[in-house]
């Protein structure tokens, strides 16, 4: 199947195939609606990344990789509702619309990566078990760690086994003040089956419960 076949689909089901890219009979479809979908729509998104790049004093070469992380967002996630269009006269005038804004949003990822450089590499990955080397960590957090696991460990017992990797996976991956890197966020949805809401409830919630359990460590040390 050649992604050229798609060219002639409408929007409408382009966007569906794309929607079921999770689905096995339907991943290598979805792939090349999406490089159609990308091809329709490529020619109007640069033009405008393009002015709204230049507000910002970008170049060209920032507005096509604005248009890019456009598509790549639309591809992770889809979400296109016809049905809450309000300006638009048709599907593929919504479409656009929506890719527009995917555009202004991820315009000011841009900037902020710019001006304020993520700390984190892209290599950061889900952290199912607490590590047994801890080397790569500063002597006193390494000692802090290595003194709270068995804690740590007890307190997630005590939850379901989604909370253990996600307090673990903001534990060791988390940097202070800054969200976790979108990958690993969306790679949480998807392997655990939870929405994002979902994900900081559990972490709070395991958080809660060890620092209760950290709590009562401390007493029965003094």
């Amino acid at each position: 199947m050649d992604w050229k076949e798609f060219d002639t689909e409408t929007t409408e089901d382009l966007v569906q195939y794309i929607k079921w890219k999770n689905q096995p009979e339907y991943t290598e479809a979805a792939k090349n609606a999406f490089t159609a979908f990308c091809f329709r729509y490529r020619g109007d998104l640069i033009k405008k990344c393009e002015i709204i790049c230049s507000r910002w004093k970008y170049d060209i070469d920032v507005a096509i990789e604005l248009a890019n992380r456009t598509f790549y967002r639309f591809w992770l996630k889809p979400n296109y509702d016809d049905n809450k269009r309000k300006t638009a006269k048709n599907f593929d005038e919504g479409v656009l619309l929506y890719l527009y804004g995917i555009a202004n949003k991820e315009l000011i990822n841009i900037y902020r990566e710019t001006n304020d450089p993520s700390p984190y590499t892209g290599e950061e990955d889900i952290v199912w078990e607490f590590p047994e080397n801890l080397e790569d960590f500063k002597p006193e957090r390494k000692k802090e760690l290595e003194e709270r696991r068995e804690v740590i460990e007890m307190a997630l017992g005590r939850l379901s086994p989604k909370h253990k990797p996600i307090y673990l996976t903001y534990l060791f991956n988390g940097v202070k003040d800054k969200n976790l890197p979108q990958h690993l966020l969306i790679k949480l949805r998807d392997e655990l089956g939870l929405g994002q809401g979902t994900i900081r409830y559990y972490n709070n919630e395991a958080k809660t419960r060890i620092n209760d359990y950290l709590k009562i460590w401390e007493k029965a040390k003094k």
